[in-house]
């Protein structure tokens, strides 16, 4: 599932492409818009304005259209697609068909993510109650949150009402990075490793997200470009584990991360 450098990576691509480009005709496929958005709000925001400005938070991707902001969420498989003529028709849930004759696309396969409609950016969050972004969040914010938090390290990362745009694979990562196991106690860890946890979370996902959230541009030092079972961890001549963390396939090394209960 695409996590915020992915999103920010969509971000620079929207931008670099689509940006400031007059719409001549949306078509939206209603199966992914969110209830209560319609497919004629969408294509009366959309159609005759351009996408001006992006933001994001946690996994969200906000284009500003005149007065209103179009919502994107990517699910599992989602990304965008930029084009004479539409990439893959058959998984194209959202199409911008622009004035200079190229369509950017909203490509989903699987449908999970979806398209919404928006005055406020900032009430949208709210509502959604989505928690911090994981890129804004201040250390002192991250520990009170932490600290306020019961269950294991891992879950609370990914808790998207706690802190918005952490999920399965950089939480691997930013354990890995920290020498925290998955599965230690969040109540057991003190004020300095949370902020510790808090830098890594940082410098992980914006590297990521510098990197465009590409792999194989990733530092070698990453559990990321080794993550299967019987890997090579690449931080000690341990080896890559795969373990179930409340159902969820999580890729530890037992000898570089600890286990605070």
């Amino acid at each position: 599932m695409p996590e915020l450098p992915d999103v920010h990576a969509f971000a620079d691509y929207l931008e670099s492409t689509a940006l400031h480009k007059p719409i001549a005709h949306t078509h939206v496929d209603e199966a992914v818009l969110k209830h209560g958005t319609t497919v004629q709000a969408v294509a009366g925001a959309a159609t005759g304005n351009a996408m001006e400005e992006t933001r994001t938070h946690g996994k969200l991707l906000f284009a500003r259209v005149e007065k209103k902001w179009l919502v994107f969420h990517f699910g599992m498989t989602g990304h965008f697609g930029y084009a004479r003529t539409p990439q893959d028709p058959e998984h194209t849930h959202a199409d911008f068909e622009l004035e200079n004759g190229f369509h950017f696309s909203y490509i989903a396969p699987r449908k999970l993510g979806f398209v919404d409609l928006t005055d406020d950016v900032d009430a949208y969050v709210n509502e959604k109650k989505l928690g911090e972004d994981a890129l804004r969040v201040s250390a002192d914010r991250f520990v009170e949150l932490m600290q306020n938090r019961r269950g294991g390290v891992k879950s609370a990362l990914m808790d998207q009402s706690l802190i918005a745009g952490v999920g399965n694979v950089y939480a691997d990562e930013i354990l890995l990075q920290a020498g925290i196991h998955p599965k230690s106690q969040v109540k057991s860890i003190d004020k300095d490793t949370l902020r510790t946890l808090h830098g890594v979370t940082q410098r992980v996902l914006k590297e990521a997200a510098d990197r465009q959230a590409d792999p194989s541009q990733f530092p070698t030092s990453w559990l990321i470009p080794h993550r299967q079972e019987g890997a090579a961890c690449p931080k000690c001549t341990g080896k890559v584990q795969r373990i179930e963390v409340n159902g969820r396939g999580t890729f530890v090394c037992h000898i570089c991360q600890n286990k605070i209960s």
